[in-house]
């Protein structure tokens, strides 16, 4: 814990240094057992979110670093701009938005944010996303399992070639599985690099997931706001990788078929040991892109009521 929270806000303004017990997310500092009373009463802060410390301190960086404060001018939010789909500080509006006319209340946009269909439905994208890193994991840990019941396969058709053509093929069957052992390797190393980049992603997802839940919770209807907006502009790349992966030979089932020609009396075997290939298919495919503009329109919609 930081000493920013670690020690009352308002008391450190005092020059007193008193523990806090409690977090206020709406005020964004913490606050001892005597300053929290007092901040229940006063009518500007009784209808505050507070949190306990313990809880403020299993929040992720991700939900801390939302702030309503403009960090250009260190101005409460104030007004929310539909034109250019952001939040406005009094300074901001002089700056930047004088001329715009679609101008509201922030406290009108975030009405009902939590239940709103936005929300609803960027939940259940991060639930399909995760879903679908899910199934793709499954099938290449399957594919790890068949590459090595066809390298175990391919051993015994080895083991049967050489009772065949006589002992000096020892040499050529050693070359043969070697081959066969790079060969696996190969695929092994393509699948455990897609493996790397879905347990990242996957990190991300769970990481997302937590905070949604952790915000809908704890968080003020602002912050959710803008974490909302956070998440929608995270969702694109999150589905431009799942694209990729389909697109791409990372969802290839690579099987290992080999195919010989044995030649005894130049003492020689010519063989191939080929990849096939065979695309996954989703259950759920994701269904960002076809709500895509339906939830990023939905604060211009909020805000006309």
């Amino acid at each position: 814990m930081s000493d920013s929270t670690a020690l009352c806000g308002l008391c450190i303004r005092r020059h007193l240094s008193k523990p806090s017990t409690v977090w206020c997310i709406d005020c964004y500092e913490g606050l001892c057992l005597d300053c929290k009373e007092h901040h229940s009463l006063l009518k500007a802060t009784r209808n505050h979110n507070i949190i306990s410390i313990n809880e403020y301190q299993k929040l992720s960086r991700n939900v801390l670093e939302i702030t309503q404060y403009c960090t250009k001018h260190d101005e409460i939010f104030q007004t929310f701009c539909k034109k250019h789909d952001c939040p406005c500080c009094r300074k901001c509006i002089i700056e930047a938005h004088n001329n715009c006319k679609d101008l509201i209340a922030i406290e009108d946009c975030i009405k009902d944010v939590k239940s709103s269909a936005r929300f609803i439905e960027l939940e259940e994208m991060l639930n399909e996303m995760a879903e679908n890193i899910k199934k793709i994991r499954l099938n290449r840990q399957e594919n790890l399992a068949s590459l090595k019941k066809e390298r175990k396969r391919i051993e015994q058709d080895i083991d049967q070639m050489r009772i065949q053509i006589n002992n000096h093929l020892d040499k050529l069957q050693a070359n043969v599985i070697q081959d066969l052992y790079a060969k696996e390797a190969n695929e092994i190393k393509k699948i455990q690099d897609v493996l790397e980049s879905l347990d990242e992603k996957q990190r991300k997802i769970n990481d997302c997931q937590n905070d949604l839940v952790n915000i809908k919770k704890y968080a003020s209807d602002v912050r959710l706001l803008l974490f909302l907006k956070q998440i929608e502009n995270g969702m694109v790349k999150n589905e431009e990788f799942v694209q990729s992966m389909i697109d791409s030979e990372g969802l290839y089932q690579a099987v290992l078929v080999l195919k010989a020609t044995i030649d005894t009396e130049k003492r020689h075997c010519q063989y191939a040991i080929h990849r096939k290939s065979r695309r996954v298919v989703l259950s759920k495919p994701s269904r960002y892109h076809e709500k895509e503009r339906k939830a990023s329109a939905y604060v211009g919609k909020q805000c006309a009521h």
